[in-house]
């Protein structure tokens, strides 16, 4: 796959054109370089944008900016696939479908189709043409921090399977371990999510046996069935106890008459004992006075007055004895009334004692059943401990062979990882003679979904241009060693170049050249003026025309909003 230009539906844009045989530099040009001491850049000329809108036409996800800040514009990438040309047209206004030659293909239908073209993969793997066209065109800031880095915020698992696929390694080794951990992790989990289980809380707070609990609840439920297979449901029981209630209620009130009776009876007999007869000489007492008081009105004799008052207590003491035998036939009947009562009541009490309710057997079948509902947790919980405990077990064995087979694998491919390693190294003893480098591929036995630890090495990589360096040999290195793939181009933003010094740049440029001219491959790449007069001077006319000078396909400056790649002014934060 190579790139061949980059159109768009303005005529204030300025069209790439893409050199197929030999190094393509799109540079940044300052109209008065000498206000770039005063603070001015060589940014916001369009140089990354480019990057940006190749990255658009290859169907990346919908750039918002553009549609907000571009609005009717439609941006065209031609490129060629095995001596065949292609076209993709995408617009801002309607991003989620990109014609290709002319078809209008959905997003996922563009990129399928480019994947079939360009890469040679396995299927059932997380390897698509968007995970592995950024490993030839980086296309932010984040992806110039680390050579093996090349999407922000890549995942570390599709980073690798991406990285060691394009380096010839087997994906699925990597697949394997992956999901021999996940399956792991998912284990452990759910075997942890009994912690939150309501029932078996208890047992793992308390430090408690679950074998011991479970007897415990089978005894109690055996209990219970036992009870509920003797139980007799009376469908009357309720109206009997209705009646049982009344009858003891009636007790209880002719036991309080009958007392309440010979109260009474005791009463009429100290009445009846009591004698109230008046002496003679207080009669007579009473009749001087009451002669004194009302004269001759007094004509009573006292034998009268006498004989009244024996006549009066006869007829008091007729009156008690009869309410007496009165009160004597009420107790009676009331004795009469309690035994009956009594004994309807204790042929209720025996058919209570023998037959219960239709609610109290529900209340102890769902006892029962609650209990079964716990013994079963408990059981279910005995039975998954175990099936965990095993699956978790082999999973370990599992893990075990695959990091065997990984470090076999890795040693049966020693060539393979020699020849990376060795075109590497081509490539980084030409900046460091001196220096050891290469590409480290580890087998990781470590406890992640992580296969390998692969690791591009330059001694003293911490030094200033070093890792942007690294970065260019070893995307080199991927376009070189094709693995997988058909892509014949490298695109480089000028942020690759901020950092290296005068000679690191010669280099490279040197190496871009020498790498494309003849091998039928791409190096394009955006630059400001400083880095390349920064190396200038070592090279005579001739050289630097060849290496550079003949090779500048599109010059982009700031002395006016025409000069800037789109034509117009604009301000774009298309990275978000």
């Amino acid at each position: 796959m190579k790139l061949l230009s980059l159109k768009a539906n303005k005529s204030s844009f300025h069209t790439v054109t893409f050199n197929v045989d030999r190094p393509t530099y799109i540079l940044g040009r300052q109209a008065t370089p000498e206000e770039l001491q005063r603070g001015k850049t060589y940014n916001g000329v369009g140089k990354s944008l480019i990057i940006r809108l190749v990255h658009f036409c290859l169907g990346t996800e919908p750039i918002v900016e553009f549609e907000k800040k571009l609005p009717g514009w439609e941006f065209e990438l031609t490129f060629e696939i095995a001596g065949q040309q292609f076209s993709s047209v995408r617009s801002t206004d309607a991003q989620k479908a990109i014609l290709l030659n002319g078809q209008e293909l959905s997003l996922t239908q563009f990129r399928k189709a480019l994947e079939e073209k360009v890469f040679a993969f396995p299927p059932g793997l997380s390897l698509t043409f968007r995970s592995l066209i950024p490993r030839f065109i980086r296309s932010s800031k984040a992806s110039y921090n680390e050579a093996e880095k090349f999407i922000g915020e890549e995942r570390e698992y599709y980073q690798l399977l991406n990285n060691a696929f394009l380096l010839g390694l087997d994906p699925e080794i990597i697949k394997k371990k992956r999901d021999l951990r996940k399956e792991e992790e998912e284990t452990r989990k759910l075997k942890g999510n009994f912690d939150s289980d309501p029932i078996l809380h208890d047992f793992y707070a308390g430090d408690r046996d679950a074998a011991i609990e479970l007897q415990d609840l089978e005894d109690k439920i055996r209990n219970l069935e036992k009870s509920l297979a003797k139980f007799d449901v009376a469908d009357d029981y309720h109206k009997i106890r209705t009646e049982s209630d009344r009858l003891s209620g009636q007790i209880r009130d002719l036991e309080n008459r009958a007392v309440l009776l010979r109260n009474a009876i005791e009463n009429i007999e100290i009445s009846i004992k009591a004698r109230p007869d008046l002496p003679k000489d207080k009669v007579l007492a009473i009749y001087e006075e009451a002669k004194f008081h009302f004269g001759d009105q007094v004509r009573k004799s006292i034998d009268e007055i006498v004989a009244f008052h024996v006549s009066l207590l006869a007829n008091r003491k007729k009156r008690l004895v009869d309410q007496k035998a009165r009160l004597k036939k009420d107790i009676v009947k009331a004795e009469e009334q309690r035994r009956d009562a009594g004994i309807a009541l204790n042929e209720s009490l025996k058919y209570l004692n023998t037959h219960r309710a239709l609610d109290e057997f529900v209340q102890l079948t769902n006892l029962c059943s609650d209990l079964n509902s716990k013994a079963q947790k408990l059981r279910d919980y005995q039975q998954l401990m175990k099936q965990y405990s095993s699956k978790l077990q082999e999973l370990g064995v599992s893990i075990k062979q695959e990091n065997i087979k990984a470090q076999d694998y890795l040693d049966t491919q020693a060539d393979l990882i020699s020849k990376n390693l060795s075109l590497f190294r081509s490539f980084s003893k030409e900046f460091y003679k001196d220096k050891p480098s290469g590409i480290s591929i580890k087998n990781n036995e470590g406890d992640n979904q992580l296969r390998y630890s692969i690791e591009t090495k330059i001694q003293d990589d911490a030094s200033d241009g070093i890792n942007e360096v690294k970065i260019f040999c070893f995307d080199m290195t991927l376009l070189q060693a094709r693995h997988g793939h058909t892509v014949d181009f490298i695109f480089h933003d000028s942020r690759l170049f901020s950092n290296m010094d005068p000679r690191q740049r010669e280099t490279l440029f040197r190496l871009a050249y020498s790498n494309t001219v003849g091998k039928g491959l791409q190096y394009i790449a955006s630059v400001n003026q400083d880095q390349l007069d920064s190396f200038r001077e070592h090279l005579s006319d001739d050289e630097y025309k060849k290496l550079v000078g003949d090779n500048i396909a599109l010059e982009l400056t700031d002395e006016s909003p025409e000069t800037k790649l789109l034509g117009i002014e604009i301000d774009m934060d298309y990275d978000r």
